[in-house]
Parts: structure tokens; C-alpha cells; sequence
């Protein structure tokens, strides 16, 4: 079963909300419990997006876009190569 897929911006939202928690003095397993994800998640969340703001998010975004055309020439041509073993 595929789990939520949160968007960078909410992801952004999430952190500075947990960072405000965190100097509450409020435990990591609380504010996974008051964000809905298990603290995993919220871990691999602010590894991933911690230090990031608006601007350096937007440009992630737009780099993953112009990368996602890329992967998939290079995915075509591993798999003509592989044809093309397999036939030699």
C-alpha cells in the first residue's frame, strides 16, 4: 500500500511547524503524531528539505522537471542496448 505523497511546500510548512514544536520542548514521536506521519518520515523530511527555503524549493522543482525527460532517454537507450546485446 503506497502511503501519502506530500508536496515540497507542504513539506516546507511541516518542518518550520515541527521546528516551533521542537523548541517547545514537545518529543519527535509528538509532533509525528500531530503532523500524521510517523517519525521516519518526518526524519528522512528534514534531511531531505531542512535547510531549504521558497526559492531554493522552486528551483528543486524545476530541476526535477527538466531531469525527468532526461532519465527516461537514458532509460530508452540501456534498453535498446540491452536488445542489442541480447540479439549479438
Amino acid at each position: 500500500m503506497k502511503g501519502k505523497i506530500h508536496s515540497p511546500e507542504k513539506v516546507l510548512k511541516l518542518i518550520s511547524l515541527s521546528n516551533q514544536m521542537l523548541d517547545e520542548r514537545k518529543s519527535v514521536t509528538e509532533l509525528a503524531r500531530h503532523s500524521r506521519l510517523k517519525a521516519a518520515t518526518w526524519y528522512r523530511y528534514k534531511d531531505t528539505y531542512g535547510a531549504m527555503k521558497k526559492p531554493e524549493m522552486r528551483k528543486l522543482k524545476e530541476l526535477q522537471a527538466k531531469n525527468h525527460p532526461l532519465k527516461t532517454i537514458v532509460a530508452d537507450f540501456k534498453l535498446d542496448n540491452d536488445i542489442l546485446k541480447e540479439l549479438a
